[in-house]
């Protein structure tokens, strides 16, 4: 727009303007013809353009306080004055987000005009300060309510629209601190706005419009004017103020002054110690030894010697400024406490409206979002609404009643969905970041206001609310989708995407659900849930596919030690011989132009693809082809290898980072990429849902990880912002992982003892409880520490990076004792087998108070170190149980437990004389006891009475056939007869592989 037609519109806006009316004394006269010249202004306002100037130069003239509002006031009984007033009114105080598209603008002129639109929003706000316009605005509301379904016209609704609307205007727009200068317990304008409200009567239609069925097309519009109506409050401090000042609340503001001045009070004794009484004749220049200046001598300070100890180089360097895509989200959210007279309104508005609206208007709103009758995003104001109401209930005068509608997993699901959805486009809709942050911490604090009401209704007095959270708890803790949204969560949490707001409520969530989990899982000591897994299953019809999709990410640590755990059952079975090995395999291609020596890697990789896709037997065959066909070196192991250290040579091929390969990937053939619907015919990906016992070490121990330490110790960085409350939440988590899991050496870093530092040097660990709490928490960290570099002086070097769950366990334990415990625990050897389908058959029909069959066959087993899941899984393997529900049944028959009496002590002894040189010792014992006893018992009492010192000789001693050596010497014969003829051998192959 030019400067010549910008002063054209100014002088027609003017004229315009001044012919809508003008003052008499104290009142306001209008013009014969105002109403056309409304008209005209908003014609001018439609032929607005994207620089707003008309809008802004109608802020300059300041005509919504000179004109319009007075027109509003002295001519309320003209309906079409009213009317067309309205809609200038309407369009004037639209909110300055809409008019750039929900988007703050970059560019530094426009980002000017925007808030010369945002300061005229607010003059605008401070104008409608007046209960006679509200009066006006309120009679003609409650006129148009009155008119019934037949006697309401078109007009008369849409009248209804925008008076909703122009009070979602005024009260939309952001206050300004600065120009206010208003302090808690003061009036603001946005208060002063409220208080017109009240005084009007207009909240008692809001609320009327709420409740009513027949309005129900207006309800997100009175979703939202009640959601800013509270924009600046807290539920908290809503909920417990009285009719005068709370105690707690005067008691709360002591006790932060008294911190306060008892912070400064040890600052300025720290600062006194540093200043001597004797003068300094030194006058401020010294030489600091063993640091050096630019040359080789000493460096020279010019400052008092008090001040040598902050020695610091940084003075004078400049700053080195951040840029915009990589600086931490702020938080925008501003709360503020109100005067009294406002907090008790609204709290009366908030019981008025729980009593009466809550549930039909929540049910209304959801309706209509299912049906998508609703504009985009107005799923924010139910959520908000939500996480508001939900805990203004809990902690005014708790009734579950009242907040039914939001109360099921159907709103559990719905949020659960929302925070996916708005996660996914936080990353994929980078331009508006911040309103997807934004979106995705009010979906947070929903969910955790649902949690923090599941858990008062927990420990509710009625049984039916009691059996209500139970039901609801139990379908929580089933679904494996809600037991890992939190971890899930914390392990994608980016300061540079979401704000540290987001962080404290996420930990403080965390520590609800965990504690609510952890309370349903020792009242129920087996619990059931739900566990999923993907598998990919081929179509035998068809021929096997040569190649598969390339996946783009690797997987995680845990998943590949997750994956091992199902590949090594196998695994030790092929190589104990239990299964049959493929002998037809190929360790190299003929074809190819790589020379023999060259392809030694790709066969390491063909085995680790082989490792990965579960298929032990092709891995044992292609690591034992590779060994006859490379014998130089030992590459592939020796030919007189036990099966153990084949298992451990394997494994180590399983974890190894190989350069250039991919997980459950291969390499595509011309041929191959011309038809991809074959393939995906070929390969088809099944989610296979499974049950199984839930173990709450085993779900904590997954907490204990690299990203979700790190978070914590972000949030902890905070400590003296934090509220009480918070810290206990991270030092709580913290110590599952350090004291609990034995974890401790995720802490070891160097950026959390430097906030272990700050906590044992603050003035207050020894006064305020939360930070006495965290520095008794830093002290057993300090002190794990040293304990481990005694051991492992490396560790002040591993104290420079964050590490992972394995990298803790050697930095313990020593540098590779975590694949010695793998091996160890995973391997199953014969005997050991054994072992296990006695236990089953000694206990499958008993039950020890809250133990099942599988804790008792862990307890009874020699080796201690296999767990209860190992256990489990094995007896699946050997195809002794089809189900986890196989070891929870019921008992058929009671133990009866007496003590051994001398007879039978006499019995034992001359048993085990008789059999101590059997292979089955303790099998052949059992087998001719008189009274039969477990096997346990047995043991036990073998030892008692000194008849064996250690339980490993009680183990069943395996036996080699006489025909192994003949085979194995015939096996060398052919070996060295095939020698003799590669070449012939190696043409062979070739044609095989075509």
């Amino acid at each position: 727009m030019s400067i010549f037609s910008s002063a054209l519109i100014n002088a027609d806006l003017l004229a315009t303007c001044h012919s809508l009316g003008s003052w008499d004394q104290k009142e306001y006269i209008k013009e014969p013809d105002c109403l056309e010249s409304i008209k005209d202004l908003i014609r001018f306002l439609r032929r607005d353009d994207d620089t707003h100037d008309i809008r802004r130069q109608l802020g300059i003239i300041r005509v919504l306080e000179t004109d319009l509002l007075p027109l509003l006031k002295y001519y309320p009984n003209e309906n079409a004055l009213f009317e067309v007033n309205l809609r200038i009114l309407v369009n004037i105080t639209n909110p300055a987000l809409l008019l750039y598209h929900e988007e703050l603008p970059e560019e530094k002129t426009t980002r000017n005009q925007y808030l010369e639109v945002v300061g005229h929003l607010q003059v605008y706000k401070q104008a409608f300060v007046d209960a006679k316009v509200w009066a006006v605005l309120t009679k003609r509301l409650g006129d148009l309510l009155q008119l019934t379904w037949e006697q309401r016209q078109e007009e008369d609704k849409t009248m209804i629209e925008r008076i909703l609307i122009l009070v979602r205007n005024i009260l939309h727009v952001p206050a300004n601190p600065t120009e206010e200068k208003r302090t808690d317990d003061d009036v603001s304008v946005h208060d002063q706005i409220l208080w017109s409200l009240h005084q009007s009567g207009m909240e008692d239609l809001l609320l009327y419009i709420a409740t009513s069925e027949e309005e129900d097309q207006f309800c997100f519009h009175i979703l939202e004017i009640i959601s800013l109506m509270f924009r600046e409050q807290k539920a908290e401090q809503l909920a417990l103020c009285g009719s005068t000042r709370p105690e707690s609340e005067k008691e709360k503001d002591i006790k932060e002054l008294m911190n306060i001045r008892d912070q400064e009070k040890a600052e300025k004794k720290v600062n006194q110690l540093k200043l001597s009484g004797r003068h300094s004749r030194f006058g401020g220049t010294f030489c600091v030894r063993n640091v050096k200046s630019v040359s080789d001598r000493d460096l020279i300070c010019h400052r008092i010697l008090a001040d040598n100890q902050f020695l610091d180089f940084d003075q004078g360097k400049a700053f080195r400024k951040k840029p915009k895509n990589r600086r931490p989200q702020q938080d925008f959210d501003v709360t503020r406490r109100s005067t009294l007279s406002i907090r008790l309104f609204l709290r009366d508005f908030c019981v008025e409206f729980l009593n009466s609206a809550y549930n039909s208007l929540m049910s209304s709103v959801k309706d209509n979002l299912s049906r998508q009758r609703a504009q985009a995003h107005d799923e924010t104001y139910y959520l908000w609404a939500m996480r508001f109401f939900m805990e203004f209930n809990r902690l005014y005068a708790f009734n579950v009643s009242f907040v039914s509608e939001t109360v099921s997993i159907q709103v559990f699901h719905y949020i659960h969905t929302q925070l996916e959805k708005y996660y996914e486009m936080m990353m994929t809709d980078k331009r508006k970041m911040a309103l997807w942050s934004r979106r995705i911490h009010l979906a947070l604090k929903a969910y955790q206001e649902l949690l923090m009401t599941l858990a008062v209704m927990d420990k509710s007095q009625e049984e039916a609310v009691q059996k209500s959270a139970k039901i609801m708890k139990g379908n929580i803790f089933y679904m494996v989708e809600y037991r890992d949204l939190l971890l899930t969560l914390l392990m994608h949490y980016d300061e540079i995407k979401l704000p540290r707001s987001y962080l404290k409520d996420l930990v403080e969530t965390t520590h609800v659900f965990l504690r609510m989990l952890e309370h349903q899982s020792h009242n129920n000591s087996h619990l059931i849930v739900q566990n999923k897994k993907k598998r990919s299953r081929k179509n035998k019809n068809k021929k096997k596919a040569k190649s598969d999709i390339i996946k783009s990410q690797q997987p995680s640590e845990d998943q590949l030690e997750k994956q091992w755990e199902d590949v090594s059952v196998d695994l030790s079975a092929v190589l104990r011989g239990d299964r049959t090995i493929t002998g037809d395999v190929t360790p190299f291609d003929a074809a190819s132009e790589k020379s023999l020596e060259d392809q030694k890697g790709d066969v390491v990789k063909k085995i680790q693809r082989a490792l990965q896709e579960n298929n032990a037997a092709d891995s044992v065959a292609l690591y034992r082809a590779a060994r006859e066909l490379w014998p130089e070196g030992n590459v592939f192991g020796t030919s007189n290898m036990k099966p153990e250290e084949e298992f451990m040579a394997l494994r180590e091929i399983f974890f190894t980072s190989i350069p250039g390969s991919e997980t459950q990937t291969v390499e595509r053939t011309a041929e191959e990429t011309d038809d991809e619907s074959e393939e995906e015919d070929d390969a088809q990906t099944r989610v296979v849902v499974t049950e199984q016992e839930f173990s709450f070490n085993d779900f904590i121990k997954r907490f204990a990880t690299t990203k979700v330490v790190q978070s914590y110790v972000t949030l902890l960085s905070d400590y003296q912002k934090n509220t009480p409350h918070t810290n206990h939440c991270i030092v709580k988590m913290l110590h599952r992982i350090a004291w609990d899991r034995r974890m401790y050496g995720l802490l070891f870093q160097a950026s959390a003892f430097r906030i272990f530092q700050n906590i044992l040097h603050d003035p207050q660990r020894h006064e305020a409880s939360s930070v006495k709490e965290l520095a008794r928490f830093a002290k057993f960290v300090v002190e794990k520490f040293f304990e481990c570099a005694q051991k492992n002086k490396k560790v002040f070097m591993e104290m420079l990076f964050w590490k992972s769950s394995r990298e803790v366990y050697e930095i313990q334990e020593g540098y590779g004792s975590f694949d010695k415990k793998q091996s160890a625990r995973v391997l199953w050897t014969e005997e050991q087998e054994d072992e296990l389908r006695g236990l089953y058959e000694q206990y499958k029909d008993v039950r020890e108070g809250d133990k099942d069959v599988a804790d008792l066959i862990v307890d009874n087993l020699i080796d201690d170190t296999k767990t209860r899941r190992q256990v489990i899984r094995h007896l699946k393997h050997l195809e002794l149980i089809k189900d986890l529900k196989e070891l929870c049944h019921k008992p058929t028959r009671t133990r009866v437990l007496i003590d051994w009496r001398e007879e039978e002590e006499a019995e034992l002894r001359q048993l085990y004389s008789q059999f101590k040189d059997a292979s089955d010792i303790l099998g052949r014992i059992l087998e001719n006891l008189t009274v039969k006893r477990p096997r346990h018992r047995v043991v036990e009492k073998m030892l008692q009475m000194g008849l064996v010192n250690d339980r490993q000789q009680l183990r069943k001693k395996r036996v080699r056939k006489t025909g192994d050596k003949k085979q194995r010497k015939s096996k060398s014969k052919s070996e060295a007869n095939d020698s003799d003829n590669d070449e012939k051998r190696l043409k062979k192959n070739s044609f095989k592989t075509r």
